[in-house]
């Protein structure tokens, strides 16, 4: 139990490549961004796309990982066959705007959500153009080969007076590999664009390209020469599981309820020198150290099958997989204070599993041998006794801790205590 245990704790950590499935052509999806340097997730960028007989809707959001809120939220309607744009719409914190392409102008209205000022839109530019919200997308359309060149100009609104057109160019498309963590070694298309923007500015964008699918795999951005963040794709479609992972549902769990989970984390030792007896202060009360991380997984029916095959996969020392839309609703907090306590909020009612490893005393002991006594009586021999001191000490040891929690009505505190598993 203890190495499974183990393996959960780490698993935001794994690179699981434990099975394989076929990989197909892909519609809604999500990218992890991350900054430069940084290996957290500065946002997530999901992806939805709706295809028509003659238009295809882009809905991308930025989803702010702490939050689970949308940072920014775009809307970019296209024609299905050309990619030429016909309607976009954007709303984040500080703006909310609305786009119409027409033939001789791009009309609209700008809100400064700061100032509250409302401005009319009527852009006078000749098509064609790339709108910017579905250039992702243009890409996984483009029949890409070796040496492909393309030039074209994209569109993204500026309400700051300026002309809102980069220069755009496809000037390099090479034979590449991507290490898919799920699908294995994938063959590629490295897709190199420049973009000039309107003040100068010179912005690079590499996008790796599935040759069989065009799915999006990876991402770089580079401002000026310097790497800004990368994007990498979530997989979010791979399931070697029976059950199915409802990411929307299970977000709804761990972040839209009024209930608590408030617990302690501790373990008692139950080890003694003598059966039946316990050493003195041996077998106390040991809480996990502040700082020690507890792990909750939403109980569904989807990790309790990940968790069985976890535990099977263990026994060859390896894990199951998990996607990282399953990952992302994998909730954690850290122990608060000196006496073990930890809490979760915001739960709705349904079944949670707790999972956390600290360090512990465990008392141990060792016999040296320091001499022998002969006994004799009247004279006689009557044999060798072996003289011994015993050493008492504690050494660490790592103690594991799991338990199901119910909660049974929003707005409960469940309050557990969140024991050593025995060994």
């Amino acid at each position: 139990m203890k190495k499974v245990l183990f393996v959960i704790i780490t698993l935001l950590g794994i690179n699981v490549t434990a099975f394989a499935q076929s990989l197909k052509e892909m519609t809604n999806y999500s990218m992890s961004i991350f900054l430069a340097g940084k290996t957290t997730i500065a946002l997530t960028q999901s992806v939805e796309i709706d295809t028509g007989k003659n238009k295809v809707a882009v809905y991308t959001a930025m989803i702010n990982p702490l939050t689970k809120k949308n940072d920014v939220a775009d809307t970019s309607i296209i024609d299905a066959s050309t990619l030429a744009p016909i309607y976009h719409a954007s709303v984040n914190s500080d703006h909310n705007y609305e786009l119409h392409f027409g033939n001789n102008a791009i009309t609209g209205y700008y809100i400064d959500k700061r100032t509250q000022k409302n401005t009319a839109i009527k852009d006078p530019v000749n098509l064609p153009l790339i709108d910017g919200s579905s250039l992702d997308y243009m890409f996984t359309k483009l029949p890409l080969s070796a040496g492909f060149k393309k030039n074209f100009n994209v569109y993204n609104y500026n309400p700051n007076g300026q002309s809102s057109i980069s220069k755009a160019s496809i000037g390099d498309v090479e034979n590449d590999t991507y290490a898919s963590i799920h699908y294995g070694n994938r063959n590629v298309w490295k897709v190199s664009m420049t973009a000039i923007t309107p003040n100068g500015e010179q912005r690079k964008y590499i996008y790796y390209l599935d040759k069989d699918t065009r799915r999006l795999w990876h991402y770089d951005v580079e401002i000026g020469g310097k790497m800004i963040f990368s994007a990498v794709n979530n997989e979010d479609d791979y399931n070697p599981y029976h059950s199915t992972f409802d990411k929307k549902e299970t977000l709804k769990l761990i972040t839209e309820g009024k209930s608590v989970i408030s617990g302690q984390a501790f373990a008692r030792e139950n080890d003694a020198a003598i059966k039946g007896i316990a050493i003195i202060n041996l077998n106390k009360k040991q809480v996990a150290q502040m700082g020690t991380a507890v792990i909750l997984i939403p109980y569904t029916d989807f990790f309790k099958e990940w968790y069985e095959q976890n535990k099977k996969a263990s026994k060859t020392g390896k894990s199951a997989p998990l996607p990282m839309s399953a990952i992302q609703c994998i909730k954690t907090t850290k122990i608060s204070d000196n006496e073990g306590h930890f809490e979760f909020t915001n739960l709705m009612p349904g079944d949670y599993l707790l999972i956390t490893q600290f360090t512990m005393k465990h008392g141990a002991s060792q016999t040296e041998v320091t001499g022998y006594t002969d006994t004799y009586i009247n004279g006689t021999y009557q044999g060798t006794n072996t003289n011994t001191t015993t050493h008492y000490f504690n050494v660490l040891m790592t103690a594991s801790a799991q338990k199901v929690v119910t909660i049974k009505q929003d707005g409960e505190t469940a309050v557990v205590k969140l024991k050593q598993t025995q060994q």
